[in-house]
């Protein structure tokens, strides 16, 4: 398992934070996306296949922004 960070910015409401987190969630191999809104953070656990650049496309597309992508922790 690997977990990664990624700042996010945009997001103003926990409907925001909601959305990052069902999109994340949804990519094949990610088992957990947890969002903290007021630090613009998310959290996703996956398996060794998913990689940063899967996970920061998928917050983008919902029109937010992906600083520090993919800091693995």
């Amino acid at each position: 398992m690997k977990t990664q960070r990624f700042k996010v910015t945009g997001m103003h409401c926990e409907g925001c934070a909601e959305r990052v987190r069902t999109a994340t969630g949804d990519i094949p191999g990610v088992t957990e996306a947890s969002v903290d809104l007021m630090r613009g953070e998310l959290w996703v656990r996956s398996e060794d296949g998913v990689n940063g650049a899967e996970v920061a496309e998928a917050v983008q597309r919902l029109g937010f922004g992906v600083g520090e992508e993919g800091e693995e922790l």
